[in-house]
Formats: structure tokens, C-alpha cells, sequence
């Protein structure tokens, strides 16, 4: 799943330095939406929105290991429409 130039195979020689791969990487990408995710669960259980500790418990879960394949998680996703309602 390729985010941008630097996933390009033809772009990425010789452009790309290793700290630059790292940043950019799927992982990467995807542990900083959990960091939003649990974030947000976060300031939820602390003004009362969803049960206390949940954040907390959130954010000790929110790791984007290797064990997330991004394969699997790209399949997930759809182009179509949402089902009218």
C-alpha cells in the first residue's frame, strides 16, 4: 500500500534516507492515527463521555505492531458509496 512518491520503486533510490523511510513508513502512518485515536479517548473519558479508564486503556492498546498487515487493513477500505439510508 504506497502512500505517496516515496513508496515509488523508480523514485525512491538514492532520494530516501533511512530516518526519512522510517518516518514515512506504513507503520508509521498508521501508529500516528492511533496516537489520534487514543488521544481523543482520552480527553472522552476525562470529561465524562465514555467510562473512566477508557482512554487509558485505549491508549495502552494503540500500537501499530507488525503485527498489522497492512495488506489485510487495505483490503478493508472501499471506493463504493455507502448504502442510501
Amino acid at each position: 500500500m504506497a502512500f505517496g512518491s516515496f513508496d515509488n520503486q523508480i523514485t525512491r533510490r538514492g532520494y530516501v534516507t533511512k530516518q526519512m523511510d522510517q518516518i514515512w513508513s506504513e507503520r508509521s502512518t498508521v501508529q500516528s492515527w492511533f496516537d489520534v485515536e487514543a488521544a481523543l479517548a482520552r480527553v472522552q473519558s476525562a470529561i465524562g463521555m465514555v467510562p473512566a479508564g477508557t482512554g487509558a486503556q485505549i491508549t495502552g492498546q494503540a500500537k501499530a505492531t507488525d503485527t498489522v498487515s497492512m495488506t489485510t487493513s487495505a483490503s478493508e477500505f472501499t471506493t463504493e458509496p455507502p448504502p442510501s439510508a
